[in-house]
């Protein structure tokens, strides 16, 4: 029989700033954002999951959690 297993991971991490207000404090999290590598991640948080469904059959054996 075939099998497919769907997985994901999601990485969480927190970055505090300051800002005199909202437009420059969105400036800043675009910036932030977009100078963000794989390495600044590696202290924040993970979470994983997977389904795994049996194709032939056309039913799901474990679900999302």
């Amino acid at each position: 029989m075939k099998y497919c297993i769907t997985m994901e991971r999601t990485q969480r991490v927190a970055v505090w700033f300051d800002a005199p207000n909202d437009e420059k404090a969105e400036k800043e999290a675009d910036r932030i954002f977009g100078a963000a590598t794989a390495a600044d991640f590696e202290d924040g948080d993970e979470e994983r999951d997977y389904a795994l469904d049996n194709v032939d059959k056309g039913r799901t054996i474990t679900p999302w959690s």
